[in-house]
């Protein structure tokens, strides 16, 4: 079992603490009254998930080699709000946008790999004379900083998802400038290589 049916599992472990806020149950009870939706181990490992990731929720005691769990007073206000579907749902969310982030990280250094191939050659168009008035900018400095910053802050699926649409609002706004950065840099190419045609070209006129 496995994805937001895991999750809908643990609620209903949830939800029959509610339903008997005053006993604590061990893993056989547990497993047998909710009709034994999987094996006993893979049960055990359902309840030791909850426990990792929602074990402020409810109630647990171990008394070797047993285990019991139960309810408590954060139970019911955690299954209002959606329970572990809900934080499933989250951290699904969460991925996707980390995914998101990733791709968009690659487009950033594939861009601005390319804007340094680009002031590269400009530069070297603007050795070979200097009648030719050529602009570099400095954006692939941003940009760097700006991809640099991310693998630093690398956010993790445990991150708020807000602090993921910022991360993303703030690689969007690096990834157009340098995408309009790259197409002025092209046109910039283009200008100077045309002209340097013609300059030659005079040049072998006059010799």
């Amino acid at each position: 079992m496995k994805g937001r049916k895991r999750a809908e599992l643990k609620n209903k472990i949830l939800e029959f603490f509610i339903n008997d806020p005053v006993h604590l149950f061990p893993t056989e009870t547990l497993w047998n009254n909710l009709g034994k939706p999987v094996s006993k181990l893979q049960f055990q490992e359902v309840l030791d998930e909850m426990v990792s990731v929602g074990g402020r929720y409810f109630l647990q005691t171990v008394n070797s080699p047993f285990k019991s769990y139960g309810y408590n007073d954060l139970t019911q206000d955690y299954l209002d709000i959606g329970g572990f579907v809900n934080q499933y749902e989250s951290d699904l969310e969460a991925d996707e946008q980390l995914f998101k982030l990733e791709s968009q990280n690659q487009r950033i250094n594939d861009l601005t790999e390319e804007n340094l191939k680009l002031v590269n050659r400009l530069s070297k168009q603007k050795l070979k004379t200097h009648v030719i008035p050529i602009v570099i900018s400095g954006i692939s400095a941003l940009v760097a900083i700006g991809s640099l910053l991310y693998m630093i802050f690398k956010p993790e699926t445990s991150t708020n998802i807000k602090e993921l649409k910022q991360m993303e609002q703030r690689l969007n706004y690096i990834e157009g400038t340098l995408s309009n950065e790259v197409d002025s840099l092209k046109n910039k190419l283009y200008e100077a290589e045309t002209l340097i045609e013609v300059y030659e070209s005079d040049t072998l006129k006059v010799g």
